[in-house]
């Protein structure tokens, strides 16, 4: 897929480079954040950077022949706080809704297209710490946990490349939780969080590729 290199150590608050031949579909920071995001948002549009810039299109065939659709409607939930996982979610299309039973009017986070939703529960094998439901409709790509932890044990190579992504975009997501906790912390951490490095930004135009592969695959299996 054609795309407009990103710049070299951008600046990740600043606007969004824009791909005028960019394929309808893939995630992209100005399709799924909005200045009235939660504060959530904007690690959700970099996860899937971070998780499928770091696989192979050989990965992603795995994933679209192995997982299947499953469309949600009417705000139904996807994840229940207290219950078990048994799954990893990719968001194809729509909206998912975050929240915790200590405020369930108040969600933590929205999620857009592009979005993994389970990983967490995959690693420490706990219960979902917080609910996620459409929003109000969504269709996700389900690949159970059994077929997921089976692909993982028996292909190393595929292990060492999916628990490193998930291993940067979780040091990521710490650097913005430490960020957020107040102005001493921001003033500490403004350059190293704001900035993406140079394997980030050419991992981006991978994921966005990927992204778009997965769709493609999935539509040619329903056809």
């Amino acid at each position: 897929m054609a795309c407009c290199a990103p710049p070299r150590r951008r600046s990740w608050a600043s606007s969004p480079t824009t791909c005028a031949d960019s394929t309808a579909g893939a995630p992209t920071a100005a399709a799924t954040t909005t200045a009235a995001a939660p504060v959530g948002a904007e690690a959700a549009v970099r996860k899937v950077f971070y998780i499928l810039g770091k696989l192979r299109d050989a990965d992603v065939d795995w994933l679209a022949a192995n997982g299947f659709r499953r469309t949600l409607s009417g705000g139904a939930p996807l994840l229940e706080e207290g219950k078990p996982v048994d799954a990893i979610y990719l968001l194809l299309e729509g909206r998912l809704r975050v929240t915790s039973s200590a405020s369930p009017e108040l969600p933590l986070a929205v999620l857009g297209a592009g979005e993994i939703v389970g990983e967490i529960a995959l690693l420490d094998e706990r219960p979902a710490s917080a609910t996620v439901r459409a929003d109000p409709e969504a269709t996700v790509l389900a690949v159970s946990r059994p077929a997921l932890t089976h692909k993982l044990e028996r292909d190393d190579a595929f292990a060492a490349r999916f628990y490193r992504a998930l291993a940067v975009f979780l040091a990521d997501r710490l650097r913005s939780t430490l960020r957020r906790l107040g102005p001493r912390s921001e003033a500490g951490l403004r350059e190293s969080t704001d900035e993406l490095s140079d394997a980030v930004l050419d991992d981006t135009a991978l994921a966005g590729s990927r992204f778009n592969l997965l769709l493609e695959r999935l539509r040619g299996a329903q056809q």
